[in-house]
């Protein structure tokens, strides 16, 4: 009976020693899985602020393309407009005074503002403005702006 306490009691330690070390393992990986939760929700917060950011990038573009065109059409009327002014001022001038060096230079001016209004329309945009067309498809990825802006890694 002696022998089989000891037994009893050896395996019980045995048995004790296991169950210690299980449960320093279960503890260990409940750490780790908090860890990782808490990495994850971190990696979701950043994720919903980059597509806010996204989004409210996107919405700015769309109004800023807007304006542009407005402005551009606002611009086109007023030289338009000026064109016209211009050119009934030189008719009117030319009628009185067909034969003025003044008036003269004045109609080369009228014949120039309207090539360079033409030439406005067709022209590309210049170094460092961003083109309407840009604006709707940027050259660069998404991933790559983002990496810029210091919202990626």
């Amino acid at each position: 009976m002696f022998k089989a306490k000891k037994e009893l009691a050896a395996c019980k330690a045995e048995y004790e020693a296991q169950l210690a070390k299980q449960r320093e393992a279960i503890e260990s990986l409940t750490e780790r899985n908090r860890a990782v939760e808490a990495e994850l929700s971190a990696y979701r917060a950043k994720e919903k602020a980059i597509a806010d950011s996204l989004i409210a990038a996107s919405a700015q573009r769309e109004a800023m393309a807007i304006r542009e065109a407005e402005i551009e059409n606002a611009s086109e009327r007023s030289n338009a407009l000026l064109a016209q002014k211009c050119r009934a001022l030189l008719d009117s001038l030319l009628q009185k005074y067909p034969e003025e060096g003044d008036v003269k230079q004045f109609e080369a001016f009228v014949s120039e503002l309207e090539a360079t209004l033409s030439e406005d329309c067709l022209s590309e945009p210049e170094e460092g403005n961003i083109s309407s067309d840009e604006l709707a498809n940027p050259k660069k990825d998404l991933a790559s702006l983002c990496k810029e802006l210091g919202v990626m890694e």
